[in-house]
């Protein structure tokens, strides 16, 4: 019988294809290679996402920034950065993801963008982080170095205590508030539904909450312990100053 090829099946092969086509391998895998069913069947779902990678990442290509790169070496307070930026230029930085893009997902290119910023200083810099459905843009941050010595402080406390910074229910919990609704317990509640809910693909739910994470369950048992104390200040410093300047549009480009 045809195996199931959706979820992390799936998503295994498009990326194993699209590192084939970025890094312009010529020698096509064959659907045992991608771990696609055998026969016919494979070889027309290996076609078919094929196609559709090709349609995402065409654009992507054309950009012209495969080739280019910027080195880091950024001191903020007490932490240096280094390391290198791949498919970036002074103008613009791209990153891309072939899924649904989740908030740990902006938070790591949002803090990519702020050390871009920090480094080039043009006035120029933007990010562009494409996703299966959604790209996510970060224009050019004056005060970027005043906004990674805030995540540098709650590093820093982090390295020495479990800080309340998750990455589904800080994200809910910041969102409520940047969007206004009210009243501030409406906010919080946002943020426990996405802490304690639980798979379930029958009902469109495919990942658990942070609660389920076994490191989290260890140093937060208790969802009023995880979601209390700076939970609320933690989430709009680390989230909020993102979102202030995140612009979401529908689309794998704009």
């Amino acid at each position: 019988e045809p195996i199931d090829t959706r979820g992390l099946l799936q998503y295994g092969a498009a990326m194993a294809l699209i590192e084939d086509k970025w890094e312009q391998i010529e020698e096509k895998r064959d659907p045992v290679q991608l771990r696609m069913p055998v026969g016919d069947f494979g070889s027309q779902v290996a076609r078919d996402l094929n196609e559709n990678i090709e349609f995402f990442l065409d654009p992507l290509l054309a950009m012209q920034v495969k080739q280019s790169e910027i080195e880091i070496d950024l001191k903020i307070d007490r932490l240096r950065l280094t390391g290198t930026l791949l498919n970036a230029t002074p103008d613009l930085f791209l990153k891309f993801r072939y899924a649904k893009l989740k908030p740990k997902d902006l938070l790591m290119a949002w803090v990519e963008h702020l050390v871009l910023c920090s480094s080039v200083g043009n006035g120029a810099a933007r990010t562009m982080l494409v996703g299966k459905s959604q790209t996510a843009q970060f224009p050019f941050v004056a005060n970027a170095r005043e906004t990674l010595l805030y995540l540098e402080e709650i590093f820093l406390k982090g390295i020495q205590s479990p800080q309340p910074l998750f990455s589904q229910a800080s994200y809910a919990y910041a969102k409520a508030v940047w969007q206004g609704i009210t009243p501030a317990k409406d906010c919080w509640k946002k943020a426990r539904k996405e802490f304690i809910k639980k798979r379930n693909p029958q009902y469109h739910v495919f990942d658990d909450g942070d609660g389920f994470e076994p490191h989290i369950r260890l140093c937060f048992p208790e969802v009023e312990m995880a979601l209390g104390g700076e939970f609320r200040s933690i989430a709009k410093t680390v989230y909020g100053k993102m979102l202030e300047r995140l612009k979401m549009v529908k689309g794998s480009l704009p």
